[in-house]
């Protein structure tokens, strides 16, 4: 089952990454929900390295919505790469080595998308 989550959220953040590369910007997060519910019955989502994909894709959501204006020290075309990255460990089911990712986008950093995941 673990896997399968997993291979669902990876598979979300690598179609997100081939979205804003293609130049789609606005379909970048349109699975999210339905993503999080999918993986929900499946995996505790507050897991280290699942709260920290989600937070990092409410965060690239966001900053696709807001013309990467907020999300500094993230730059718009770190967002693919670091995306790519997470799926990589979560089909690895590792933490990232990527220090930039773990300053930003640690379980507990981001308060509203940590508090939604609690839920």
């Amino acid at each position: 089952m673990k896997n399968e989550a997993a291979e669902i959220l990876a598979k979300a953040l690598e179609e997100d990454a081939i979205a804003q590369e293609s130049g789609n910007i606005d379909d970048i997060g349109l699975r999210w929900d339905d993503v999080y519910a999918e993986i929900l019955p499946l995996q505790d989502v507050s897991e280290p390295i699942f709260a920290m994909a989600m937070q990092f894709w409410d965060g690239w959501v966001d900053a696709s919505n807001h013309e990467w204006q907020y999300h500094k020290p993230v730059k718009k075309e770190q967002w693919p790469i670091f995306a790519r990255e997470l799926a990589d460990c979560l089909r690895s089911g590792t933490m990232p080595a990527n220090q930039m990712l773990i300053d930003v986008f640690s379980p507990g950093r981001r308060t509203i998308i940590s508090k939604r995941i609690k839920k």
